[in-house]
């Protein structure tokens, strides 16, 4: 998109007067603090509370519609302790979040959870998206093109990431990455114990059949 114009910024400190106004006003808000795939690891209340920052951003661009993508635990935005998620407050920061840009004119609202591979993507992807809109701007969604299986619409099965994947590259060994000149210099050490977890892990459940030895303590060959 060369015509397009770019900017290198937090959004926490830049200032909105350099943008244009525009129709359509999209927000993938940083998912990581959200998102169940941090695990148990304390949340960056920073990067929690980004949503915060938006209210300026529409006053200024002055958008009919804003469009939010998240991960579905966006919903349970809710207070911190302690880099932890208190469990009885939970989903009270998101429902403050919505009646507040609900306040700035952006009335309606829809969310909804969509699947990537409802829509023709080779991957299983969950996602909230969330549609604001100004009064007499309707909310459409898109209806899905493909479907998990056979179904009464005709709809194609879920494109296979196999179709997308070329089987003849096999990469790169995990074992004797210290030795492999296949390998960049600088990636030569040997994967961490939960990356080693996780593959034992899959071929568990994917091909219980396959052994191999996690690790060697021997001095020969």
């Amino acid at each position: 998109h060369p015509e397009t114009k770019h900017y290198q910024a937090d959004i926490r400190t830049q200032n909105v007067k350099e943008l244009d106004q525009v129709d359509v006003l999209w927000a993938s808000l940083e998912c990581t603090n959200h998102s169940k795939a941090k695990g148990g690891k304390d949340k960056d209340e920073g990067s929690f509370t980004l949503g915060w920052e938006l209210p300026r951003y529409l006053v200024h661009c002055n958008p009919d519609y804003l469009f939010i993508e998240n991960v579905p635990e966006f919903i349970r935005w809710g207070e911190l302790k302690d880099g932890k998620r208190v469990k009885d407050k939970e989903g009270q920061e998101y429902v403050r979040w919505i009646k507040a840009i609900k306040a700035l004119g952006y009335v309606n609202y829809e969310r909804r959870f969509l699947n990537a591979a409802d829509y023709g993507c080779p991957t299983r992807r969950i996602r909230y998206f969330g549609i604001f809109s100004k009064p007499g701007c309707p909310i459409i969604w898109p209806r899905p093109t493909h479907a998990e299986k056979e179904n009464l619409f005709g709809l194609p099965k879920w494109k296979p990431c196999k179709d997308y994947i070329d089987l003849s590259e096999e990469g790169n060994s995990i074992f004797g990455r210290e030795q492999n000149e296949a390998v960049g210099k600088g990636r030569r050490i040997p994967l961490s114990e939960n990356t080693l977890r996780r593959i034992a892990g899959g071929i568990r459940k994917f091909a219980p059949d396959v052994y191999f030895v996690m690790q060697y303590y021997g001095n020969g060959l």
